[in-house]
């Protein structure tokens, strides 16, 4: 049972290391984690502070900008596509 608890707890502090780098389904590891016991409430809360914070870091005008472009590029790539499969059927 202790070998079985403590890759538990090994594994928690590598979801622990992801969350706070923003990787969101880590958070919700370790979000599990604080349920069943393995994790503190204060460490689960530092957690959460740090996660918000790295995501936050990933916002920018310029990034959502970006994104946008990228989302009007693909429509137009598929809108391109649809008309010359119209123009020319197989």
């Amino acid at each position: 049972m202790e070998h079985q608890r403590g890759f538990i707890e090994r594994a928690m502090k590598h979801y622990i290391i992801a969350a706070k780098s923003g990787y969101d389904d880590a958070l919700k590891m370790v979000g599990k984690g604080y349920k069943t016991g393995y994790i503190t409430k204060d460490e689960y809360a530092k957690t959460l502070r740090a996660h918000k914070a790295s995501n936050d870091e990933m916002k920018s005008k310029q990034r959502e900008k970006a994104a946008a472009d990228e989302i009007k590029v693909l429509r137009w790539v598929e809108a391109r596509a649809a008309s010359a499969a119209l123009q020319h059927p197989a």
